[in-house]
């Protein structure tokens, strides 16, 4: 099953899915649960038009999500890089080629590993800790 959730979809979003079951959309969920779908799913797909600044959306799946495909517009400026559970595609049939790779994959203890090493820098609490040491120092 495809969901698609996010916050006031368009229109055009319901109108080109509506006549296909297997894939279900969710209008603004709320916080408990957006993180319970993102928590759930195997992959999380994102996109941007604007290749301005940090996307809170990706920060979110990286920390709480497994596979990640986003467009290189999500990363610009953020320091991270794509590795074995997150890959920037641009085109269509990358896009399609990378859902087909992840969907039956495991997220594995490497992968974890991986993603926890990429967030670390976007961490509160470790952010808080080297302010404290260097204030100490």
């Amino acid at each position: 099953k495809v969901i698609i959730a996010g916050l006031n979809p368009p229109e055009i979003l319901f109108n080109a899915i509506k006549n296909y079951n297997h894939i279900e959309l969710i209008t603004s969920p709320d916080s408990n649960n957006m993180n319970e779908l993102i928590r759930e799913a195997q992959l999380h797909i994102l996109h941007t038009k604007q290749p301005t600044g940090l996307k809170l959306k990706l920060l979110n799946v990286l920390f709480k999500g497994r596979f990640v495909i986003c467009n290189s517009n999500m990363t610009v400026g953020t320091g991270i890089k794509e590795n074995d559970s997150l890959i920037v595609a641009n085109e269509p049939l990358e896009f399609i080629k990378m859902i087909n790779f992840f969907i039956g994959k495991d997220f594995s203890q490497f992968n974890f590993t991986e993603r926890k090493n990429l967030v670390f820098h976007f961490n509160n609490f470790n952010n808080c800790r080297q302010l404290i040491d260097i204030i100490n120092d």
